[in-house]
């Protein structure tokens, strides 16, 4: 439904504004799978986190 869709792009929107600073600049499409709708918050910035690490998107060491 749309709350969920919403709050999910909205834990990836303040994932990006956190770590703006830190990333190369490159164009990212993130496509929020079914599981997404039971992670909270916390756990979707993790996993998201942990993608663009292994993507090399990171500056430095975050």
């Amino acid at each position: 439904n749309a709350v969920t869709r919403n709050r999910i792009k909205r834990a990836i929107r303040e994932n990006f504004k956190v770590h703006k600073q830190d990333m190369i600049s490159k164009d990212i499409i993130v496509i929020a799978r079914q599981p997404a709708k039971n992670m909270s918050t916390l756990e979707i910035q993790g996993s998201l986190e942990h993608v663009l690490k292994i993507a090399k998107v990171f500056n430095k060491r975050v």
